[in-house]
């Protein structure tokens, strides 16, 4: 199974505050194992310095900063990224039952750039993934990815 696909599998089943949190957890992985093959030379304990509580790479934002500065994620995912990262905090930060559908969190997700540059129709596929009633946004996306793959 490809690793797409595992991440389609992992969130079909969640509920909108969970994706989020999840893919926020997921980008923050993956900005973190860049970041620790990056500085693996020299002093053992500097290394475990940068990662450390009160250390540069501490925070999502803090590896984000970083990633994007190295070069690694380009201005639009970074800029996505720093969306994900807002909704992860309303998200876990709230106790209200919010939705994707809800505002703010529609506005924000409204404000992704990525899936504007990969879909030529993000407008009426992410408007349709918003609107109330309707089927989640994660769900759409994947969807439409796998549809326009050749995939079920």
């Amino acid at each position: 199974m490809d690793f797409r696909r595992c991440i389609s599998d992992a969130l079909s089943e969640e509920s909108d505050r969970a994706c989020v949190i999840l893919v926020a957890s997921w980008a923050d992985y993956f900005l973190m194992t860049k970041l620790t093959q990056e500085f693996s030379k020299g002093n053992s304990d500097a290394r475990s310095a940068l990662f450390s509580s009160n250390g540069p790479f501490a925070t999502f934002s803090g590896k984000l900063n970083a990633s994007f500065c190295a070069g690694w994620i380009d201005r639009d995912v970074y800029h996505d990224l720093q969306v994900i990262r807002k909704l992860r905090n309303e998200f876990a930060h709230s106790i209200d039952n919010y939705t994707l559908h809800d505002e703010p969190l529609r506005s924000m997700v409204a404000k992704l750039h990525v899936p504007k540059r990969q879909y030529r129709n993000w407008g009426q596929l992410g408007a349709a993934a918003t609107a109330g009633g309707g089927p989640g946004l994660r769900y759409l996306r994947f969807k439409h990815r796998d549809e326009s793959k050749g995939g079920a």
